[in-house]
């Protein structure tokens, strides 16, 4: 076959597959980031119509006073650190969701649970960022007492955390142990 032949070969190869396409959309990554954003936007909602900023229900709250729904604004991050942060945190928060679509993308899709905790970071993330652009601030209003505020996108970030640091810890056990499909490598006898 000639070099004409060979580069119409690659050509066709090619076209299916564009180095400047894409890698594969990360379905399981987004799903779990829509609900979270989802389900946080949503009762974030209800509690900015149900109470007023620094409200508290029931009064006394509930368990014995270990718990209740509590109205804060956050202008710091997670836990109320940092606070007055907001500009700085809304850029670092878009560039970690950005950066874990990314790594997203380029985890097989058989790694489900993978894909769960990183959608579960992202949208986290995002359910924060949009009160940060649209209120300023975001809201939190679960109060355990014995725990700063937090919402469910605090709750999503940390689970989603927990679970990436559980697969890093299996990848690393996984590579420390012989897998059957890796032969045995024997020493070779000294001569």
């Amino acid at each position: 076959m000639g070099a004409r032949g060979d580069r119409s070969h690659s050509a066709r190869r090619l076209r299916g597959r564009s180095r400047l396409s894409p890698a594969r959309t990360p379905r399981a990554t987004i799903a779990a980031a829509l609900v979270v954003v989802a389900l946080d936007q949503a009762s974030k909602a209800l509690v900015r119509r149900a109470l007023p900023l620094g409200a508290e229900w029931p009064p006394g709250g509930v368990l014995g006073g270990w718990f209740a729904i509590h109205h804060v604004a956050n202008t710091g991050m997670a836990f109320g650190l940092a606070r007055g942060s907001g500009p700085l945190l809304l850029v670092v928060a878009l560039a970690v969701a950005g950066g874990l679509l990314t790594w997203a993308a380029r985890v097989p899709a058989a790694e489900r649970t993978l894909q769960l905790g990183l959608g579960l970071v992202v949208g986290g993330a995002l359910g924060n960022v949009i009160d940060r652009l649209h209120l300023g601030h975001v809201v939190d209003f679960l109060d355990a007492r014995i725990w700063p505020v937090f919402n469910l996108a605090d709750s999503a970030i940390s689970i989603g955390v927990v679970i990436l640091a559980w697969h890093a810890w299996r990848e690393e056990r996984r590579g420390a142990e012989p897998r059957p499909d890796q032969a045995a490598i024997e020493p070779a006898p000294d001569a």
